[in-house]
């Protein structure tokens, strides 16, 4: 069971989104559902648009604005 759509700005990290989220392409095109993705902030993950935790290399700290 998929719990309510919710959207997280963590703090020198990634926009973690949970509940029922299904990732399209520009054209539309389903590519999956997930329950809980977390997209990158700090442009420099090497799978983007995901997060694979590059900014702690980096330390990134952009805040919630």
């Amino acid at each position: 069971m998929f719990e309510k759509n919710r959207v997280v700005i963590k703090k020198g990290g990634p926009l973690v989104i949970s509940g029922k989220i299904e990732i399209i392409d520009e054209a539309t095109h389903k590519v999956k559902i997930v329950e809980m993705v977390s997209l990158c902030r700090c442009g420099l993950s090497g799978n983007m648009p995901y997060c694979d935790g590059v900014h702690f290399k980096y330390n990134f700290e952009q805040d919630y604005e």
